[in-house]
């Protein structure tokens, strides 16, 4: 039997921390984690997806890189944005990746990918609650969010 070793980066949180770690319940809130956290990520020259693994109190439990792509695009397999939300038993998801031109409007790949994502989360019990384009535009961080634009239904009701 063959052993994955998958890394879910934890920055500042700790597993038996008494820390405080806010919610993230609003799409700034994750935005701002990005922009303050992972400048590499949104000043790549590629396309980079990322998974942002959160509790049951929307806590961020950790986040994971899935894939490094292309000037314009990258690869997503539903099998692999899945496995770090499932290795560290998270409650939902939030996924982002960055559009290196620093247009941060959704194209109809982003919305397809996105709503196979969703469509995925729901068969595993583990739902995508937002999706963000983050990039860099004139120097300054710049982010964009389909739910909060209403480019896709969510659906979160149970």
């Amino acid at each position: 039997m063959k052993t994955y070793n998958y890394t879910i980066k934890r920055q500042y949180i700790a597993e038996n921390s008494s820390d405080y770690i806010p919610a993230i319940n609003r799409p700034n809130a994750i935005a701002d984690y990005i922009r303050d956290n992972i400048e590499e990520f949104y000043q790549s020259d590629q396309e980079h997806f990322y998974i942002f693994c959160l509790d049951t109190k929307n806590r961020l439990k950790g986040f994971s890189l899935i894939t490094q792509g292309l000037l314009d695009r990258s690869h997503v397999h539903p099998r692999e944005v899945f496995k770090p939300a499932i290795i560290s038993s998270a409650s939902k998801i939030i996924i982002a990746h960055n559009h290196p031109s620093g247009a941060v409007e959704s194209s109809k790949q982003d919305r397809d990918c996105t709503e196979n994502l969703i469509e995925s989360g729901k068969i595993l019990g583990i739902p995508v609650v937002d999706s963000l384009i983050v990039g860099e535009s004139h120097g300054a961080f710049v982010w964009a969010s389909l739910r909060q634009n209403q480019e896709v239904e969510f659906n979160l009701k149970a």
